[in-house]
């Protein structure tokens, strides 16, 4: 963190501990008030501003701490997510393919899709990514095969995006 008045007189704990009993403005005024009453008084004053600026260096340095754990947390379980996924996507394709009914495999189609944008949101492809949905839908269509596609296309929506997010 920068320094600043708050780091500068040892107020870091004190604004932590105002901080959600008072507004910003508050805050400034009883540490001014605070810094005054010393022994000996130190004759400064701490802002609004000041008082907001500490703060929220305060929230992105736990933002990027809690950045940080949660990832630790979650990257021993993203293989096996990883996995997880993949084996609903073979189960799910395994079903469309073994479907007796139009109805069925249109069911199934759904749920490929579906695991299919579930499994690009976890990769990071994101609707806007129009390139990648392109080549992804492509990938898609010659899959299922476009005549079930334009099928599934009337019965659930279009397949425009269909590896995006939404």
């Amino acid at each position: 963190m920068r320094g600043g008045k708050i780091p500068k007189y040892g107020l870091e704990a004190r604004v932590l501990e105002l901080e959600g009993q008072y507004n910003h403005t508050q805050i400034a005024e009883i540490l001014t008030q605070e810094l005054a009453d010393r022994i000996p008084p130190i004759k400064d004053s701490i802002s609004q501003s000041t008082v907001s600026r500490h703060l929220k260096e305060v929230r992105a340095m736990r933002a990027e701490t809690a950045r940080e754990m949660w990832k630790d947390a979650v990257e021993p379980t993203i293989k096996g997510s990883c996995n997880r996924i993949n084996q609903i996507e073979d189960d799910s394709f395994a079903r469309y393919q073994a479907a007796q009914s139009d109805k069925e495999r249109i069911l199934w189609a759904r749920e490929v899709r579906e695991t299919v944008k579930l499994k690009f949101s976890y990769a990071g492809l994101q609707e806007g990514d129009e390139e990648k949905v392109k080549k992804v839908q492509k990938a898609i269509e010659q899959e299922l095969g476009k005549e079930l596609m334009g099928k599934l296309e009337d019965v659930v929506g279009t397949t425009k995006g269909a590896a995006a997010v939404h």
